[in-house]
């Protein structure tokens, strides 16, 4: 997906869901409904909803038992430590991966110990041991023996590289060692992946600490690199990273940049924490006439970094850009942005709605229409995916637009999605579910998964909508450390692990 779609990939879910929101029905973390002077309210999720978990994770079929394992992480139960335990020592290698994201997402002293016996243990599967290393980034930033494991590993030249990778991703995680992080970045003789992971996780710790840390200089280590990989992840770590006067520089050099992709990760990146420079050469590209392929395949990236910068006073550069514009994919991107900045109306929209060449940008504009019309919008994308022939990209896109709104009416939709033959529009239909926030919601799952002969991929479905509905607390570092991992074979450790979540 060589193009800005896969900026929107790893950035909608900021975009749709807003951390902050809480449901009214399931406090998402101990305590959330607290008066001063009182004891917090206490949080125990529905007991049949448990018993329904407990059951699946017995269950023959590994994917079932798997996304159980993990939705009882989610709730954190100490009655389910023994459970969880078992199942990270024996069984299929994917169930105990999953068993091992799930001790993470408990996050328990004695959970996190379960990880670091399998994480330090040798004789561990290597798929087991690189889970439970990622899991332990889920744990508690003050865990000093978590993060005196995963230091020993990340400089350790006899681990493998995916190991070491999957280190530095949860130190970053965990906010911690960023000195290491750092040496490890300058080291040449460190694998790419590993440093490409150190870049990204000393990002993260500047974006969760709201400061800049003491890194190494980034724009000379740019320049010394030739693999496009490492020099992307240097650029999407740059905004956080650098100072303004670093960030002005640094803009200066991507202008030059031939590679499309890296030159708009790192634009958007210097653009969304401030960058004067980074913003002022959206803006030029944005409303450069030329029609070369770069400035073609760049100007969306300029628009979703003002969107992503919060830009309004660009509203009328991005329309002009889509108006002039003859390219699909280049408009949907323009469209999209201003549906970010709540500008797009129905007029700019409908077209792209009805457009059906291009099932990927039908999708993506579906998300659009919603976000930025609201209920119109959720009634145009209604209609959109209830015709005959829609794509499967305008399905789930459309589903989760729609379960951005939370307001309940689609929830049949939902539901059905459970059991939709696309792996991708059954997430979504989780994902949705999950946002919801209702009580009716659990009593739903339950008679649809619970009855006798409910199929395995419903089954699957439901374990994970009641782990993201019912979790008591959203694992936020994760959730944030997703923005900046791109989807690449030299992570897929990281992003089985945020699939999960």
């Amino acid at each position: 997906m060589p193009d800005w779609r896969m900026w929107w990939e790893l950035n909608k879910d900021t975009f749709l869901v807003d951390d902050s929101w809480r449901a009214p029905e399931f406090p998402r973390a101990p305590g959330a409904y607290q008066v001063a002077g009182e004891e917090p309210t206490p949080w125990a999720p529905p007991e049949a909803a448990v018993a329904f978990l407990r059951a699946q994770a017995e269950d023959s079929d590994t994917r079932v038992a798997r996304s159980a394992l993990v939705a009882l992480g989610k709730l954190g139960l100490p009655a389910d430590m023994d459970l969880l335990s078992r199942a990270v020592r024996q069984g299929p290698i994917p169930l105990r991966q999953g068993a091992a994201f799930a001790l993470g997402l408990h996050g328990s002293p004695e959970a996190l110990a379960k990880l670091r016996e399998s994480a330090g243990d040798a004789s561990t599967p290597a798929q087991v041991r690189e889970a439970a290393v990622l899991a332990l980034g889920c744990g508690n930033p003050k865990d000093g023996d978590s993060v005196e494991l995963l230091a020993g590993l990340l400089p350790d030249r006899s681990a493998t590289p995916s190991l070491r990778t999957c280190a530095a991703m949860s130190l970053g995680a965990l906010g911690a060692r960023g000195d290491l992080l750092g040496e490890t970045l300058q080291d040449r003789g460190a694998p790419v992946s590993c440093r490409t992971a150190c870049a990204l996780a000393l990002g993260l710790q500047a974006m969760d600490s709201d400061r800049r840390r003491e890194t190494p200089d980034l724009v000379a280590l740019y320049r010394q690199q030739s693999d496009p990989q490492f020099r992307r992840s240097l650029a999407l770590a740059a905004g956080p990273l650098l100072d303004p006067q670093q960030s002005d520089a640094f803009a200066s050099i991507l202008r030059s940049e031939l590679d499309t992709l890296t030159k708009a990760y790192g634009m958007i990146s210097l653009a969304a924490s401030g960058s004067r420079g980074a913003m002022d050469t959206l803006c030029r590209n944005l409303e450069d006439p030329s029609q070369t392929p770069m400035q073609t395949g760049l100007r969306p990236f300029c628009s979703l970094g003002l969107a992503a910068a919060g830009r309004a006073e660009n509203f009328e550069s991005i329309r002009t850009a889509l108006n002039r514009s003859r390219d699909a994919t280049e408009r949907t991107g323009h469209a999209l942005a201003l549906s970010l900045l709540r500008k797009a109306d129905a007029p700019t929209l409908d077209p792209l709605l009805a457009e059906r060449a291009y099932p990927v940008l039908q999708g993506i504009i579906s998300i659009g229409a919603v976000v930025s019309l609201a209920e119109p919008g959720a009634q145009k994308v209604r209609g959109t995916i209830d015709t005959q022939g829609r794509s499967p990209e305008m399905l789930r896109s459309g589903v989760l637009g729609l379960g951005s709104q939370r307001d309940g009416q689609d929830l049949d939709r939902f539901y059905a999605g459970l059991s939709d033959p696309d792996r991708y529009a059954r997430g979504a239909a989780v994902l949705a579910l999950g946002w919801s926030g209702r009580a009716e919601v659990v009593d739903g799952l339950l008679s649809r998964a619970g009855a006798s002969g409910a199929s395995a991929t419903l089954r699957e479905g439901a374990c994970a909508a009641l782990g993201a509905l019912l979790s008591p607390e959203r694992t936020r570092r994760i959730r944030r450390f997703s923005r900046l991992v791109e989807p690449t074979h030299l992570l897929p450790a990281a992003l089985a692990l945020l699939e999960t979540i």
